[in-house]
């Protein structure tokens, strides 16, 4: 599972990044499993999460997040 992100940069402007929570419980590190984002406050030791930025920065909030809800409706 995937989600997206908004991270305030701190050159005071905006970008998306792309977050997996990544399971290393086989201790197969070249070959993690994604697994769902947890709803709780369960976390298992052997989790990370994997942060990998979007393309663009953005000036403002606003502009990011009308930029990430179009991202989320076209990756049907």
């Amino acid at each position: 599972m995937m989600r997206l992100a908004i991270y305030d940069r701190a050159d005071l402007r905006y970008q998306i990044v792309e977050e997996r929570v990544r399971s290393y419980e086989a201790n197969d590190e070249w070959h993690p499993d994604d697994v769902p984002f947890p709803c709780d406050t369960n976390w298992e030791p052997f989790w990370q999460i994997q942060a990998e930025p979007r393309i663009g920065v953005f000036e403002t909030m606003d502009d990011a997040l009308r930029e990430a809800k179009l991202l989320l409706a076209n990756a049907r």
